[in-house]
């Protein structure tokens, strides 16, 4: 497991706990954060989790270069196993008051993708339609 610690949005600290499997991924992490306009990292928690079952088709997904002023609800999130396989989903919902979303994807994350980064998009703009 990988530590990282940085600072919140308050002032406090707080540490993510990251699961990796290989060295690639975790190089990413240390590299500054993108400018506007370009994909934010995000990391796959885990499922939306009820008392009595396991809702697989919606993942709950932190996202790690967000801003709070920023809403991100609509926009599109495209994850990629060690595999080749693309999974691509949109934002739902907050989960919380952190910086934790639920993401509706499609196909459904297998569980080997829990733990695993994945990018955050605006998504694409329908073309203007003409006006008369």
């Amino acid at each position: 497991m990988m530590m990282k610690r940085a600072e919140g949005p308050l002032g406090f600290r707080f540490i993510d706990r990251l699961k990796v499997t290989e060295p690639g991924p975790a190089r990413e992490l240390l590299i500054p954060a993108p400018s506007r306009g370009s994909p934010m990292r995000a990391i796959v928690v885990g499922y939306r989790r009820g008392l009595g079952k396991i809702n697989q088709g919606v993942s709950l997904v932190r996202v790690l270069d967000w801003d709070w002023s920023t809403n991100i609800i609509g926009w599109v999130v495209v994850a990629r196993d060690r595999h080749g396989n693309v999974y691509e989903g949109r934002v739902v919902a907050r989960h919380g008051r952190g910086n934790v979303f639920r993401v509706r994807f499609e196909p459904h994350l297998p569980g080997q993708m829990l733990g695993g980064l994945a990018e955050v998009r605006a998504p694409a703009r329908p073309p203007a339609q003409a006006t008369s």
